[in-house]
């Protein structure tokens, strides 16, 4: 299926104004101003909701953004705080997430 967006909603209302300056009585049943108005309200009416449900989708990725930069910034902050505190090489700074200074691989020097 085609996809439309909403710029059919301009060219609707264009059509449904002029339509009820016709005379209609020559029209298919489905195909007059009061059916097309039907229509229109119902997709106008669904395209509403999912403009709001978009917002509120945005609104909560941003929010879950702002949390988990958050919590990333405790993370970091709590692993410094460990370090200073009982130093980099220490049993608790492992238990935080840390290397300790005497597990981490010595460079290699260059011949």
């Amino acid at each position: 299926m085609k996809r439309i967006g909403t710029r059919i909603f301009p060219k609707a209302q264009t059509v449904l104004e002029g339509l009820q300056q016709v005379d209609q009585s020559r029209l298919p049943d489905d195909l007059t101003a009061k059916e097309l108005e039907k229509l229109f309200n119902q997709a106008k009416k669904i395209d509403n909701e999912r403009i709001d449900a978009l917002a509120r989708y945005r609104k909560l990725v941003d929010q879950a953004a702002a949390l988990r930069n958050e919590l990333n910034e405790k993370v970091v902050r709590i692993r410094l705080a460990v370090k200073a505190i009982f130093g980099p090489d220490s049993h608790e700074y492992q238990l935080v997430g840390g290397t300790r200074a005497s597990e981490r691989k010595r460079p290699s020097r260059g011949q």
